[in-house]
């Protein structure tokens, strides 16, 4: 039972490592309202980063994956932590930009 058990985490590892591979080199961009002087209207949810990533890798994942340290109310440079598997996390640099309405 152990080796079955063991056998199937190794998979899944394997599995998280292969996503992880297709999120080498991806980077966020959002645009977001903003005032002057980069406060956001707003925060960045774990949504808004699944959904961009999807659309710029294909990769689709769940938004209980993201975290980040603190949350996102400013505009500039981030980073988002994806944690596919417990031996597999991976770090996405996210950039926030002032849209004007």
């Amino acid at each position: 039972m152990k080796a079955e058990l063991e056998k199937a985490n190794k998979e899944k590892a394997a599995a998280a490592q292969a996503v992880a591979d297709k999120l080498e080199g991806v980077k966020v961009t959002l645009g977001r309202q903003a005032s002057e002087v980069g406060t956001l209207y707003g925060t960045i949810r774990p949504r808004d980063i699944t959904e961009s990533v999807k659309e710029l890798s294909g990769v689709e994942l769940d938004k209980s994956t993201v975290t980040f340290k603190a949350p996102i109310k400013e505009v500039g440079e981030h980073t988002a932590t994806i944690t596919l598997h417990s031996d597999v996390i991976v770090s996405l640099p996210l950039e926030v930009n002032r849209v004007s309405a």
